[in-house]
């Protein structure tokens, strides 16, 4: 007889992770920095970057800083880039890739920002 070993797809909790309130909706992106975050994966960065083209002709005022790491990232950039507590397009992670990256104790958590594109 055969026999199945069935794994639970849910992930570890990690940290002191508490109930978060809908994140704001961001009314325009004029005039601030925009984060781009690559995990290293193939041509990630190809995509990022005609993000950054197409976000700079809809918004001329906005700034952008790219970062670079490896999957699954460093917290060495993790941290980076939470200190910077700007907005993100990252590359893997889920829809919508928009938001910030969040220090919730000894864990970081990717907080999504909806916004009307």
């Amino acid at each position: 007889m055969a026999q199945l070993e069935v794994f639970n797809p849910v992930a570890e909790i990690r940290g002191d992770l508490k109930p978060q309130g809908v994140s704001p909706r961001v009314a325009t992106l004029e005039g601030s920095t925009l984060g781009l975050l690559w995990s290293g994966t193939t041509n990630g960065d190809v995509a990022l970057r005609r993000v950054e083209r197409h976000m700079r002709e809809r918004f001329p005022k906005v700034q952008t800083k790219f970062f670079q790491g490896d999957h699954p990232f460093a917290e060495r950039l993790l941290r980076e880039v939470a200190d910077t507590g700007g907005l993100l397009v990252a590359t893997h992670l889920p829809f919508p890739s928009v938001g910030h990256v969040a220090v919730d104790g000894d864990a970081f958590r990717w907080v999504p920002v909806f916004w009307d594109y």
